[in-house]
């Protein structure tokens, strides 16, 4: 039989190996819902971007060097931004989730 004390630190840590698995879930969740959202804007802007490039040629003098800039390309300049940043945001929540199973992993060994 357990002392009343015993019962009380193992309810307190069961408590908080409940409490961490569910923020372990919550941030997880958040950084799944960050990327669909990432993904979403991502096919948004590809949808759109075929609408708004000028189909007119104008001539390199015109442009000065900035030839990427003119309106003709403006579209993929934006899909190459956005891309890079949804690039990025998946390493980071890659290495962000590895990181979160790794501290898990390390306190289940703890507790055995």
């Amino acid at each position: 039989m357990r002392t009343t004390d015993e019962q009380i630190r193992e309810i307190l840590k069961r408590s908080g190996r409940i409490a961490e698995k569910r923020k372990l879930r919550s941030r997880v969740l958040a950084d799944a819902v960050s990327l669909c959202a990432c993904a979403v804007l991502m096919i948004i802007t590809a949808a759109f971007i075929p609408e708004t490039a000028d189909t007119s040629a104008g001539s390199i003098g015109d442009h000065y060097g900035s030839l990427i800039l003119s309106t003709s390309y403006v579209g993929y300049v934006v899909i190459g931004v956005v891309a890079f940043l949804a690039g990025v945001f998946v390493t980071l929540f890659s290495i962000h989730y590895r990181r979160l199973k790794t501290i898990e992993r390390e306190k289940e060994q703890e507790r055995q």
